[in-house]
């Protein structure tokens, strides 16, 4: 059915959530066990079947588990290095705010929680029922808080539909689809582009180009035209 596409994109946006957070045992975990590169198959095949580009998994799959404990230590190095370099001269931001900032080529130094953009996300999250539980100790316009943000809008819809639940799924198409124009479509293939290319002047920083590389697949799907096709065909 056409609605299932939902859950699909909510799986690949909930991905992208998970590699693009502060790495932790349970991603090293998905990567070893290759439960990742067996969900970003399925994503892939179910997006074909729905007439979509597919995607290959060859750069993710690069990435070697011979150590658990060593990969965990190689993502911190190279998830530190590009994304939390202290002071102002941070290889490329992964909080939508200073990216964006800089990417305009604004004046000045960024800011990270105050900002318009940031101030704009967290009440979008807030009026979706969401409260953020780390917003007082890091920005929540990272990458990996929108896309998982994306992906609980796309799962809560896909529900909706199978309750019947018109009013909630209309809602959270139109709050996916709004986020999606404003706030992330704005920076996530830039974004992805840009670690692809930090990642070939820094010793650490393979794995976060191959994770990138499925961010830029993602980013390339036109979910505001796919959310509006399903708006004006899904019977709930």
């Amino acid at each position: 059915m056409k609605h299932e596409i939902l859950s699909t994109i909510a799986d690949a946006y909930e991905i992208c959530g998970r590699i693009f957070e502060f790495p932790n045992s349970d991603l090293v975990e998905l990567i070893c066990n290759r439960a990742i590169l067996d969900e970003i198959a399925k994503i892939s095949a179910s997006l074909e079947d729905g007439g979509y580009e597919g995607y290959e998994t060859s750069l993710i799959e690069n990435l070697t588990c011979e150590n658990p404990s060593v990969l965990l230590d190689n993502l911190k190095k190279e998830y530190s290095i590009l994304f939390l370099t202290p002071g102002a001269h941070v290889p490329i931001w992964i909080y939508e705010a200073p990216f964006r900032f800089v990417q305009d080529g604004r004046e000045g130094s960024p800011s990270l929680f105050r900002s318009p953009t940031t101030i704009d996300v967290e009440k979008r999250m807030v009026n979706a029922g969401l409260n953020p539980p780390n917003r007082r100790k890091e920005p929540i316009d990272s990458m990996s808080d929108e896309c998982y943000f994306i992906s609980l809008l796309l799962r809560d819809a896909y529900r909706a539909i199978e309750t019947h639940d018109l009013e909630l799924f209309n809602s959270r198409l139109e709050q996916a689809r709004d986020f999606n124009d404003v706030h992330l479509s704005m920076w996530m293939q830039p974004f992805m582009l840009g670690v692809i290319e930090l990642s070939r002047s820094y010793e650490y920083g393979a794995s976060y180009a191959s994770f990138a590389d499925f961010g830029k697949y993602v980013s390339k799907l036109d979910l505001s035209g796919i959310l509006s096709s399903l708006d004006a065909s899904v019977d709930v």
